[in-house]
């Protein structure tokens, strides 16, 4: 395994380089492997493929550039993501951190569901969690943090109208994170577990009544068009 740490962003991650020319001039050509974030989560990638594709090689002098793919179009879950970083298979990756919990229930914390009602509070909370995400990402991965960003609002799109909390006793709702399957269970709802591309069928035919994802990958993937409330 590379002595260096390998590297992880967490959701619109970036390193912020800061190369003088004469610094650039001396390094060798290196490329690099990115695995990006899932290519719906659109206020993550275009600022993710902008970094990798212009703004490190610009720093660079082109001494640096990066092979650079969406994890979904890669076949690669989410939760992968950081094993792949262990095994040296990338050399940077982005992904959700929550859905890092089944390796260690540390990274649930920066993303409790219900905690973070505004993105001041989310960023707070994720703030004060980063330093013991990273000691377990360097002991336990070999990897190194190296930044957090937000996603959108996590919303509930259903087939039918919910107008509280326990409107969802009795539900099947699609989830991606543990926190969130605990936050589901809580209030009496099922929590069932698939793909994001899988979810816009699964509610037109009723395999679930309700899916939670943000508002943006939401509505880029035509969730408004099967999820009436």
């Amino acid at each position: 395994m590379n002595k260096h740490f390998r590297h992880v962003f967490t959701i619109v991650g970036a390193a912020l380089l800061t190369m003088s020319s004469a610094w650039a001039g001396g390094i060798p050509e290196t490329q690099v492997t990115v695995i990006g974030t899932n290519s719906a989560v659109r206020h993550a990638v275009i600022p993710e493929k902008r970094f990798w594709h212009e703004t490190l090689p610009g720093l660079s002098g082109g001494k640096i550039t990066a092979n650079y793919n969406n994890m979904d179009l890669m076949g690669i879950k989410g939760f992968q993501v950081l094993r792949l970083l262990k095994a040296g298979v990338t050399d940077f990756g982005s992904t959700d951190v929550s859905k890092l919990a089944g390796d260690n229930a540390i990274f649930e914390g920066c993303d409790l569901a219900g905690l973070a009602l505004d993105i001041e509070t989310a960023f707070k909370i994720c703030d004060a969690w980063k330093p013991a995400m990273d000691r377990v990402m360097q002991k336990n991965f070999n990897t190194k943090l190296l930044g957090t960003g937000a996603n959108p609002p996590q919303v509930f799109w259903c087939r039918d109208p919910i107008k509280q909390l326990s409107d969802l006793k009795g539900r099947k709702i699609r989830v991606f994170n543990k926190t969130m399957s605990d936050f589901v269970n809580a209030v009496g709802g099922t929590t069932i577990s698939m793909a994001f591309a899988e979810v816009v069928p699964a509610l037109q035919r009723g395999v679930v009544d309700c899916a939670v994802t943000g508002t943006t990958s939401g509505n880029s993937a035509g969730w408004p068009e099967v999820s009436d409330f």
